[in-house]
């Protein structure tokens, strides 16, 4: 199943509670009280998931020729011929704080 809030949910909150001031407050009656096709889209869904995303074991590790640490699943990125974990390809999320 896919769910999804319907930005309308704030109108049909405002539309039906005009009296509750506070937004919050408002948002979550209409919540309680709402009809749910007022608030959701829902939808049956097929999901997909590649080998490599599947829960468990790792489908593939190899080592970033730069760092050498692992990298699982395919996630690696092929940079003028060398094999790299993304950090070392695209720049890291973090920055190395020196002791």
């Amino acid at each position: 199943m896919r769910v999804v809030a319907l930005d309308s949910a704030r109108e049909a909150a405002n539309c039906a509670f005009p009296d509750i001031e506070n937004k919050y407050e408002r948002q979550l009656r209409a919540y309680k009280l709402l009809a749910e096709d007022q608030l959701f889209k829902i939808e049956r869904v097929s999901v997909q998931v590649p080998d490599e995303d599947q829960l468990g074991r790792p489908v593939s590790r190899v080592a970033c020729e730069e760092c050498g640490e692992g990298v699982n699943d395919h996630r690696e990125v092929n940079s003028h011929g060398r094999i790299l974990c993304r950090s070392c390809a695209e720049g890291g999320y973090y920055t190395r704080i020196a002791e």
